[in-house]
């Protein structure tokens, strides 16, 4: 192997090539590690998040440094903190003083030891015109549900950031069907601040979220996951405040682990309630981050009649909610101040109606274990916690993107487990009324798909299936149930591109992948046709670091 020398944060030291880990010695008493990789977000034109967590037994100061070289020789900035009990001895900071629209490389160091070197990118300015963005979107990565092979490559993908619709973590406990080698940690459901932080710390030590990390910033929105299953605003259907103690301090702590563990920026420094925000990228793309889980939404109206779930029809109350007034006040004024040629809006839930009428019990059961509470067993299916179950707030933000009007509008959604391209309308069965917005669903990067769930081998019950759900719902064009991956979002100013790249398996490490479909929206036309040939990587990108050893 070749060695190369370099300088770190004023010290010199030797890199193996092939490893972005940088190793130096530190006494037993003082050593320190970083075992859970470094993070970059939350990207604006003159700064970005950093994030790294310290293995210690007690506070120590880090120093940090960003530079124009992977090797870290052409330094920008640098600065100092400490990693602290307090905040689970993770360390974030905002690193400014930076040129837009502009690749750089970052690193840590306490006590001697040095982190990996992480790979970040900056917005471009307010007003920048670019003839391309990419973005990899994500959701539902269940740990013991499988490997992170969709992570390993996007970490691969020329994207210039992450977009992930929530699911970052479960909650839940160890499933006994897990695949082989992937146990959680730890084992059972997690309740308290500990034992979030505990979860978090062990999603971070898998290799694959690791290389992804250290490759893109990453733009994130929580779903149910981060705190319990089919989680609102003051309770959840996985939480019993008998047993489990009051709803306030499991979602407050699991609030607080999330803001320790995740490189987002709090858009009200101190509050880590509140997670919607917008980031811009320039004249391009504004990326409106919301909040249907934890912020303001309405508890799901699912009950059970005998042995069917039945959905009451108070669903179309005008006074139940998926986020406060003030969300959506500020979610309305967001997309309509935007200037920006496309707005997408990084949402948790299905937003588009969904249909499947006759389907056989055990069919609809297995739908309805792909997150979506509420599904009745026969009949019509819908689904009490997506916006099905909340129907005059979806009218609300479609009137609301007609009316003004706001064009150019992508929904990004992640939670169901399956692939769908919709058009969005208040009324899809509406030949007359033409839809106002996209909604492009990305598939779980490992969750229980369909053929799971029903245990059947993936590509043979699900195909007649989703033709029924195309069948049903004109404003799906395209539904995939069975494959794990994640989706390219290929962004140009004259149409928006989705990608739906699956991986072979999640039960063993691969690097298989193939593409399944294409879908553009075209600028202007608020609606979904064929897309054309898949894109290709840009050639002025630098390079990653190579993965740590």
């Amino acid at each position: 192997m070749t060695l190369a020398r370099r300088t770190f944060l004023g010290g010199a030291a030797a890199a193996v090539a092939g490893s972005a880990v940088l190793p130096s010695p530190a006494s037993a008493q003082d050593a320190v590690a970083f075992l859970h990789g470094v993070a970059s977000g939350d990207p604006l034109p003159d700064r970005v998040v950093l994030w790294t967590r310290v293995t210690s037994t007690r506070d120590v100061p880090v120093t940090w440094l960003v530079a124009k070289d992977p090797q870290l020789q052409q330094v920008v900035v640098r600065g100092s903190t400490r990693a602290v009990a307090a905040r689970d001895r993770t360390v974030k900071v905002d690193a400014g003083g930076l040129s837009p629209y502009t690749t750089y490389f970052y690193g840590f160091e306490a006590q001697g030891r040095r982190s990996p070197v992480g790979r970040t990118r900056t917005a471009p300015a307010p007003g920048q015109q670019l003839d391309r963005l990419r973005f990899a979107v994500a959701t539902c990565a269940k740990y013991d549900s499988g490997y992170f092979n969709a992570y390993a490559r996007i970490a691969e993908a020329d994207v210039d950031a992450v977009l992930h619709c929530g699911d970052y973590i479960y909650e839940g406990g160890q499933d006994a069907d897990a695949a082989p080698g992937r146990l959680t940690s730890p084992e059972t459901e997690v309740r308290t601040l500990a034992e979030y932080r505990q979860r978090h710390a062990h999603y971070k030590t898998d290799p694959d979220l690791q290389r992804m990390h250290a490759a893109h910033p990453m733009v994130a929105t929580w779903d149910d996951h981060e705190s319990s299953n089919d989680s609102w605003v003051d309770g959840a259907g996985n939480h019993d405040a008998e047993t489990e103690g009051p709803w306030p301090t499991r979602k407050a702590v699991s609030q607080q682990a999330y803001d320790e563990w995740m490189p987002v920026r709090l858009p009200v420094p101190g509050d880590a309630s509140r997670i919607y925000r917008r980031i811009g990228y320039g004249a391009l793309v504004d990326v409106v981050v919301i909040d249907t889980r934890l912020e303001g939404r309405s508890e799901q109206l699912t009950g059970v009649d005998g042995d069917q779930v039945v959905v009451d029809p108070a669903v179309s109350d005008p006074m139940r909610q998926m986020y406060s007034p003030v969300q959506r006040t500020w979610i309305e004024q967001s997309l309509q101040a935007s200037r920006a040629t496309w707005k997408l809006v990084l949402n948790q839930v299905l937003i588009s109606q969904f249909r499947a009428v006759g389907l056989p019990q055990d069919v609809s059961a297995a739908l309805a274990s792909l997150g979506q509470s509420g599904l009745p067993t026969e009949g019509v299916a819908l689904a009490a916690d997506i916006w099905d179950g909340y129907t005059a707030e979806r009218d609300r933000l479609l009137g609301f993107l007609r009316s003004m009007p706001v064009p150019d509008v992508v929904v990004l959604t992640g939670d169901i487990h399956a692939s769908l391209a919709n058009d969005l309308s208040e009324d899809p069965y509406d030949v007359q009324r033409p839809p106002v917005a996209v909604e492009v669903v990305t598939p779980s990067v490992t969750s229980t798909n369909f053929d799971e769930s029903f245990g059947v081998p993936p590509r043979t019950t699900s195909i007649g299936i989703e033709q029924a759900i195309r069948v049903q719902n004109p404003n799906t064009k395209y539904v995939e149930l069975d494959s794990n991956g994640w989706v390219l979002l290929d962004v140009t100013p004259e149409r928006v591109q989705a990608e739906w790249l699956f991986v072979d398996t999640v039960l063993e490490p691969t690097e298989g992948q193939r593409l399944d479909a294409t879908w553009q929206v075209v600028r202007g036309t608020q609606r979904l046709s064929a897309g054309g040939p898949q894109t290709e990587p840009r050639a002025d990108r630098p390079a990653a670091p190579p993965a740590a050893a």
